[in-house]
């Protein structure tokens, strides 16, 4: 594709780039149709992949086309998860990104990879998302307040309500693949089999998974059992236990995003925001988000130092949030967002 050497030339310029992806991606769309062409994937995905850090906004939307043609149209979902390390490194790269069109477009690609498997997604990279991510949106990760690349959106919290309500609601779903476990109990619901000589024996045991071979290498090292105190990052990816408990140690700043966000979404009088759709669809995110916290960390009496350390900013947040949807119910067309946050049943006291 262009490529001398594996690299892009000088002097193609970006007009000639455009055309040779338009051309591949037409060429994808008429000829490779069907679930059977995995072969030459590997090449296409490594010389395609440098591109979600092209300089190009238009070069950078037909590689995004490509992608999401590819599955299930061309190859299926399970022939594109060997590619999502490489395909990471890349979107991570953009999320921190110096131009901020290209930091715009990162969360489009993460949403596509976290459509192909997001719990690969999340074993593979948690950790570095959740920080690509505070980069990106502007709230610290551990309190590291010196050390974290913070990416200035200016005076206003929300910035362009559009990039924002959309990287928002690919937080929300990286955030519920990372910290739910309720794909994992549907996972578990269902009968397992152990091939056992010529016959297939199914046991249907809800300890079954106890049993079972682990998907990952040193599955209880979260635990700390014969290491230091301190966990190992890399390590807070590989399970659903791991990952909460890394999220909660940023959920004090992350709420406060929230409610920074929340009170820059408040009306100042009775009339509709400019964008009024696009911004319920981000108050639609955030509600969504607290109802996840909610739903997995307020669920038991459990009062220790951690939820302690954010349970102030949770109650602010809700606080502001509340207000935001009773001002928003004086304005026409509130039901979206007062559905959500009936749904949600959320209260200051939760």
């Amino acid at each position: 594709m262009l490529k001398i050497n594996g690299k892009v030339p000088a002097m193609f310029s970006a007009s000639l780039l455009l055309d040779a992806v338009v051309s591949l991606h037409h060429h994808l769309s008429q000829n490779l149709v069907g679930p059977s062409n995995s072969t030459s994937l590997s090449p296409l995905i490594m010389h395609l992949a440098p591109l979600i850090l092209d300089t190009s906004p238009s070069v950078r939307a037909v590689v995004l086309d490509i992608f999401t043609d590819l599955s299930p149209q061309v190859v299926p979902k399970e022939a594109l998860q060997a590619h999502l390390p490489m395909l990471l490194l890349y979107i991570q790269n953009a999320m921190t990104h110096i131009q901020r069109d290209i930091r715009s477009d990162s969360t489009k690609f993460l949403a596509w990879t976290i459509d192909i498997n997001g719990r690969e997604i999340v074993r593979l990279s948690w950790t570095k998302l959740l920080a690509s991510y505070a980069g990106l949106l502007g709230w610290s990760i551990d309190s590291e307040e010196t050390s974290r690349i913070r990416l200035s959106r200016g005076s206003s919290v929300v910035g362009d309500v559009n990039v924002t309500a959309r990287q928002v609601e690919t937080l929300f779903s990286l955030v519920s693949v990372g910290i739910s476990d309720t794909s994992l109990d549907l996972r578990r619901s269902r009968v397992k089999t152990v091939n056992y000589s010529i016959q297939s024996v199914w046991l249907q045991h809800h300890l079954i998974q106890c049993y079972l071979l682990p998907t990952h290498s040193a599955p209880f090292a979260h635990l700390n059992l014969f290491t230091s105190c301190e966990s190992d990052p890399l390590m807070a990816s590989h399970d659903v236990s791991s990952r909460r408990a890394h999220f909660s140690g940023c959920l004090s700043s992350f709420l406060q995003y929230l409610h920074d966000m929340a009170a820059e979404l408040m009306p100042s009088d009775l009339s509709r925001h400019p964008r009024q759709n696009v911004a319920d669809d981000l108050c639609v995110s955030i509600i969504r988000i607290l109802a996840l916290i909610k739903e997995v960390y307020l669920h038991d009496e459990d009062d220790g130092p951690v939820r302690r350390a954010w349970k102030t900013p949770w109650k602010r947040c809700i606080a502001k949030m509340s207000s935001l949807v009773d001002a928003r119910m004086r304005i026409e067309g509130s039901r979206k967002v007062v559905r959500e946050w009936e749904l949600a049943n959320i209260t200051v006291s939760t």
